[in-house]
C-alpha cells in the first residue's frame, strides 16, 4: 500500500513545482490526492475509478495522475507497477464557430454598454474576441498580455502561454489595432477585468451574448475560437500549419480535436466521390 497524499506532498509535487507545471494541472492533482483512497494500491485504485460519478474523460485524467505517481513510486521502491484501465470516452465531433455565427457573436458584443475598468464593453470584447479569432490563441494567454506586449506601430502581441512555457509572436490586422488604440491606456493589462473570479464572471457574460446572438450554449465557447483557428487554417494551409498555428504536440491532437467537419468538409468527401446510382 502507498501512503498517498504523504508521498505525494513530500516527493511528487516538489517535482511538479520544479518543473513549473501550469497552476491548473497542479489543482487538479491536488484534488485527486484529496479525493483518492488513503493508503491506495492498485486493486484500490481500479475499484475507485470504475466508482467515480463524473465524465469518462475526467476518470481518465485522474488515471494519467495516479499513474505518474505511482512510476515515481516504483521507481523509489515503494510501489509495484500499476496497470489502471482506460475508460471509454464518446468521441465527440470537434465544435468550431463558423465565420457566420462569429459574426453573429460581435453584434452581440457590439450591444455591450456595461464598462469594465473605463473601458466600453462593447470595445473590450470585439477587440479580446477578435484577437482570439486571429490568433487562436487560448484566453487565458490574450488576457494575461500586457500593454508592455503590444507593438501598436508594427501590430505585433506577444502571447505567454503558461501550459507550453512558450511566447509567441503575433502580427494583428488593421481592425484589431484600432480597437486597441481606441483602449488603450494608463494600464498594464490589455484587457484589465474587475472581478476577483475572472473565470466564472467572464463565462457568464459570454454565456449571456451567445443568448443574444441565438447561438447554442456550446461548453467552451471560449474554445470554440481555437477550433474555429485550426479548422480555418487546415481549410486553406493543412492540417499541419493548424498544428503549429495552436502550438499542439501531436498532429492527431490537432485532427482528433480541433477539426470541425462543417468547416472542413470531411463529412463530404465519400459522397464528392461515389457514382450517382
Amino acid at each position: 500500500m502507498l501512503a498517498l497524499a504523504a508521498f505525494y506532498r513530500d516527493r511528487f509535487r516538489p517535482r511538479l513545482l520544479a518543473a513549473s507545471i501550469h497552476p491548473g494541472t497542479l489543482s487538479d492533482y491536488d484534488r485527486l490526492v484529496r479525493l483518492a483512497p488513503d493508503p491506495i494500491d492498485e486493486d484500490l485504485a481500479v475499484r475507485w475509478l470504475c466508482n467515480l460519478s463524473c465524465a469518462a474523460a475526467t476518470r481518465n485524467k485522474y488515471r494519467r495522475y495516479l499513474l505518474a505517481i505511482a512510476r515515481l513510486a516504483r521507481r523509489q521502491g515503494l510501489a509495484d507497477d500499476w496497470d489502471l484501465p482506460r475508460a471509454a470516452e464518446e468521441k465527440r465531433l470537434p465544435r468550431a464557430w463558423t465565420v457566420e455565427e462569429f459574426r453573429r457573436l460581435l453584434a452581440a458584443a457590439d450591444h455591450i454598454t456595461e464598462p469594465y475598468c473605463g473601458i466600453c464593453g462593447s470595445l473590450w470584447w470585439r477587440s479580446l474576441l477578435l484577437t482570439l479569432w486571429y490568433t487562436g490563441e487560448r484566453v487565458g494567454s490574450v488576457l494575461a498580455a500586457r500593454w508592455s506586449d503590444v507593438d501598436l506601430s508594427t501590430g505585433s502581441l506577444v502571447v505567454r502561454s503558461p501550459k507550453t512555457h512558450s511566447e509567441a509572436l503575433h502580427v494583428l490586422p488593421g481592425d484589431v489595432l484600432a480597437l486597441l488604440r481606441e483602449i488603450h491606456g494608463r494600464r498594464r493589462w490589455v484587457w484589465p477585468w474587475p472581478w476577483a473570479d475572472k473565470k466564472k464572471t467572464l463565462l457568464r457574460r459570454m454565456r449571456a451574448m451567445l443568448d443574444q446572438a441565438e447561438l447554442p450554449q456550446l461548453e467552451t465557447p471560449f474554445h470554440a475560437i481555437r477550433r474555429s483557428v485550426a479548422s480555418y487554417v487546415a481549410v486553406q494551409l493543412g492540417a499541419a500549419v493548424a498544428c503549429d498555428a495552436l502550438h499542439h504536440s501531436r498532429l492527431s491532437i490537432t485532427e482528433r480535436y480541433y477539426l470541425d467537419p462543417r468547416i472542413c468538409r470531411a463529412h463530404e468527401k465519400a459522397s464528392a466521390v461515389m457514382p450517382r446510382p
